[in-house]
């Protein structure tokens, strides 16, 4: 034999089922708005006569807009990265 529940239990639980779909269509698009849009900027510096990586060179990246400056060194590779920056 089935169980049978109360309609009111029924209708209480259908309400619960909907505020949690709710709840979660709400922290979706809420963490969609969040969104940051970045960008990067990553290379190698090398020599131009010989072509070898240069280690522990500056690099200067400005933003003309805001006047934002980061001075980065380059690794053991030439290499250099710098992200999070805004567009």
């Amino acid at each position: 034999m089935p169980l049978r529940f109360p309609r009111r239990m029924r209708s209480c639980a259908a309400l619960r089922l909907t505020f949690v779909c709710v709840l979660l269509v709400l922290s979706f698009a809420e963490g969609k708005a969040q969104d940051t849009v970045t960008g990067a900027f990553e290379g190698i510096v090398s020599d131009s006569q010989t072509g070898l990586p240069l280690k522990g060179a500056t690099v200067e990246i400005i933003n003309q807009q805001t006047g934002v400056t980061f001075n980065i060194r380059t690794d053991f590779r030439g290499s250099f990265f710098q992200g999070l920056l805004l567009p």
